[in-house]
């Protein structure tokens, strides 16, 4: 079975300067449009704060919202989306909203000055630009990778039950009685109708009937023997007179 997991690492300072730029094209594309608009109404280019004209600040507030809106919601500006960079807190949690604004506002201010700030990127560990290092952000590229989900073994079979050994009339405990292959327990007349010894053959009919005949003729043979004897010596005696 397979299952995607999500890979990342610091996003390089040219990786994050190529997502800049493909957003800085979009936000052009954007505002290229009013800009035209702008070169027939002179009230847009009047000077409003220091020398930014009210074009300069509507285009300011648009690009500061897609910034903003972008990172807070998808953690990525469409920019950084094609490269596959993303926004995260160092310590992992979300992004909190005026988190998200400070960095976009103040901290890209910050850094922007002679663009120091951006260069941190080239020597921090983490590739941390001034406004990451502000705001506790990091900048990742992110890789899903599919791997293949190993699956745990079969359990074992568990043993077959024995019966719980019971106390006798004697007060004595039985040895307990393994059960079979299918796990039943043999009951207790099984067991001893199968320890008793087997049975003594018992002669039939015909048999006892020869074993007496023979028994009979060695007493009738005796018999005559005794009468012979008792004869011989009443003949002995009569001589004798």
């Amino acid at each position: 079975m397979r299952k995607t997991i999500e890979q990342s690492a610091p996003a390089t300072f040219f990786q994050r300067l190529c997502a800049f730029l493909l957003d800085s094209l979009l936000i052009g594309a954007v505002l290229g449009p009013f800009r035209l608009i702008g070169a027939f109404i002179p009230v847009l280019h009047q000077a409003v704060i220091f020398r930014f004209t009210y074009f300069d600040l509507i285009a300011w507030i648009l690009a500061t919202a897609y910034f903003v809106l972008m990172t807070y919601y998808n953690r990525a500006t469409l920019g950084k989306m094609a490269f596959r960079l993303r926004v995260m807190r160092i310590d992992g949690k979300k992004l909190g909203f005026f988190t998200v604004l400070f960095r976009e506002t103040v901290g890209r201010y910050l850094s922007g000055i002679l663009n120091i700030g951006y260069l941190f990127a080239l020597f921090t560990e983490k590739k941390q630009a001034l406004h990451d290092l502000i705001c506790d952000t990091v900048v990742r590229n992110v890789v899903r990778v599919s791997v293949l989900e190993r699956t745990s073994a079969a359990p074992a079979a568990p043993e077959a039950p024995t019966a719980p050994a019971q106390p006798d009339g004697s007060g004595s405990v039985p040895a307990q009685v393994p059960a079979d292959a299918s796990g039943s327990v043999p009951e207790p007349e099984e067991t001893a109708a199968a320890e008793l010894p087997a049975e003594e053959t018992v002669p039939s009919d015909g048999e006892w009937d020869e074993e007496d005949d023979l028994h009979e003729d060695r007493l009738h043979d005796a018999a005559v023997l005794v009468d012979i004897l008792d004869d011989d010596d009443e003949t002995e005696d009569g001589s004798d007179l």
